[in-house]
């Protein structure tokens, strides 16, 4: 006999037992010991899921956590994240405050380690920098090109960051391209390692909220003995999950913590989600990436469904489950377990 069960999406027939289920917290933040699978959605409103989990894992602020831990899952064997972006929005972007100006980085292996790169950097008449990264190969009809795709109404000025061999190919590279341009040359750094102040820049649409709501709505559904979650209760939250929508009317603002207690200590990182049934109402938190360089976690607080009034008075519920990373590489492909709270 088939097994049969019905997508809480789609409402469509499945089987099961073609696929592995939705991952909790998405695969490429790595598998997790003891982790449950929800297995309530087909193939197919599974994939559409996946692409927000995508501009999440490259756009959003786990993008920098996640090229942080570097996570080894089992598909990546812990290689290097890439730095791209997803559903029209760009990669986050490292901008570092210099005496000579504001410059775009890049990360030499690990997101606290950067480099400023060749790049001409234009300030429109907001003062708003805009960057081009450079070549001692571009041309200067090239140059020309992706400025004018800037849509700059007025420039204000622009600054030149290189290395001392390459500047004389771009201030020829600068005065082919506009040649009644005005050179001023800014004080020489000396080469070496800096302590400089950086601004990670993160750029998202609904589709980073959606799959924040997917990791809580699923994460809830995998304890609840009460719902399902095809109800109807629960129909908002599925359609913002799958079709999008304000996020504001699910998430709550977030609150202060003033005590906070890492069990594990300092030296471990680990993702925490927690839900709450009560009578009314159902809310679930989602933290991830908290540990030793960021106590506090990303946090999100949203509320999932409320469930009709009873008669019948019932006790709140309750769960809380901790993803921790606890190994490097590990053979199995599992970077830690799961411990309940």
């Amino acid at each position: 006999m088939i097994p049969i069960e019905r997508c809480i999406y789609c409402n469509n027939l499945f089987d099961p037992s073609q696929g592995q289920g939705d991952h909790i917290i998405p695969a490429r933040l790595g598998e997790f010991s003891d982790d449950k699978r929800f297995r309530r959605v087909c193939t197919d409103c599974n994939q559409k899921i996946g692409r927000s989990e995508q501009q999440m894992l490259q756009c959003g602020p786990e993008s920098f956590f996640r090229e942080l831990v570097v996570p080894a899952t089992s598909r990546s064997r812990g290689q290097k994240v890439q730095k791209v972006g997803a559903l029209g929005v760009p990669p986050r972007e490292t901008r570092v405050d210099t005496a000579a100006g504001i410059f775009k980085a890049r990360s030499m292996g690990e997101p606290t380690t950067i480099e400023i790169f060749d790049q001409l950097v234009i300030h429109d008449e907001k003062d708003e920098p805009h960057f081009i990264e450079l070549n001692t190969k571009m041309k200067s009809a090239v140059l020309r090109n992706k400025v004018k795709l800037l849509n700059i109404n007025k420039i204000k000025d622009a600054r030149v960051h290189c290395e001392n061999k390459s500047y004389p190919t771009y201030e020829t590279l600068i005065k082919e391209a506009w040649p009644n341009s005005k050179i001023e040359n800014l004080p020489n750094w000396s080469v070496g390692r800096y302590q400089v102040s950086c601004e990670e820049i993160f750029r998202v649409t609904d589709h980073y909220y959606r799959a924040i709501a997917k990791i809580a709505f699923h994460y809830y559904l995998v304890h609840s003995q009460k719902f399902r979650g095809n109800e109807q209760h629960f129909a908002p939250i599925r359609d913002f999950i799958i079709n999008g929508g304000n996020p504001y009317t699910f998430f709550l603002k977030q609150k202060i913590r003033k005590n906070l207690s890492i069990i594990w200590g300092p030296s471990r990182w680990f993702h925490e989600l927690s839900a709450i049934e009560g009578d009314d109402r159902v809310i679930a938190s989602v933290c991830l990436f908290r540990g030793p360089r960021n106590p506090w976690g990303i946090e999100h607080r949203l509320v999932l469904g409320n469930p009709p009034h009873s008669l019948i008075v019932m006790l709140q519920t309750a769960w809380k489950n901790y993803f921790v990373y606890d190994r490097h590489v590990p053979k199995t492909g599992k970077v830690g377990i799961v411990v309940t709270g």
